[in-house]
């Protein structure tokens, strides 16, 4: 579990214009309180960082990467796909300025990303 005060927004009003108004500013901050000291489990980092996938990860996973960055729970979110049983990432490239499948694989993504702490994964219509 990681153990995060989620206030990023309203920390950092300038770089969202529509916290221009007061209003939306406002209702930021209020949503914001619920999450003082919020507790979520996440998988590190380093459990993350082979090769090939861990038996668990599935292709189509929704995967959020958990982050150092304070105030910030979440800084970036894709798909699990899998390439000859290699996880890769399937996201909007901020770089690249589209949704991209991305060449090189999930390891070596977070191999690159300092700021990654690890990830939460989310699994829509898995039947038990």
């Amino acid at each position: 579990y990681q153990v995060k005060t989620i206030d990023y927004m309203s920390r950092h009003r300038e770089s969202y214009p529509a916290m221009k108004d007061d209003t939306t500013f406002e209702g930021i901050k209020n949503s914001e309180v619920g999450y003082r000291s919020h507790r979520y489990p996440y998988i590190r980092r380093s459990a993350l960082m082979t090769k090939k996938a861990p038996f668990w990860i599935k292709e189509g996973d929704i995967i959020a990467f958990t982050t150092k960055i304070e105030g910030l729970d979440v800084t970036h979110i894709g798909i699990v796909m899998l390439k000859d049983g290699v996880p890769h990432l399937l996201h909007a490239s901020s770089k690249l300025g589209k949704v991209v499948l991305d060449p090189t694989p999930l390891s070596e993504y977070l191999r690159k990303n300092n700021s990654i702490t690890g990830a939460r994964f989310i699994r829509i219509g898995e039947q038990r």
